[in-house]
């Protein structure tokens, strides 16, 4: 077995980290100009894609400590736990971005497939583990 790249202390406060900081955008769903408001529904689903984003990081870095590869072809093979962490925060980031510029129906059917996405890769993911 590998030596742990991170302890799991740091880990988890960079999980943690990145999670606090994404969740505080659902909490908002504004920010500078926006054309359509978010209801209840859509920061929901804001904060289902950032715990499925967090859920996926925190077990691909697992997975990266048991010597497993990393599929993302962005990522590279073997990636840190700051890229994965930086990345985690770019999807949500930009998936929020992407959101305050949509119709209301399109925002919801756009962050229930990236909370699919991210949540199947975070389920793939355990499973590898086991």
């Amino acid at each position: 077995m590998q030596p742990s790249r991170k302890s799991k202390f740091q880990r988890n406060c960079l999980t943690l980290g990145v999670l606090f900081l994404s969740l505080s955008l659902a909490g908002c769903g504004y920010m500078g100009y926006q054309r359509y408001a978010w209801d209840s529904t859509d920061k929901a689903l804001l904060g289902v894609l950032t715990v499925t984003s967090a859920a996926d990081a925190y077990t691909t870095m697992e997975g990266m400590d048991q010597g497993l590869r990393e599929l993302n072809p962005i990522l590279g093979s073997h990636p840190s736990d700051a890229e994965i962490a930086l990345f985690t925060a770019g999807v949500v980031l930009g998936g929020w971005y992407l959101a305050q510029h949509m119709e209301p129906k399109d925002r919801k059917m756009f962050l229930t497939i990236l909370s699919f996405i991210k949540g199947g890769a975070a389920l793939h993911n355990y499973q590898m583990l086991e």
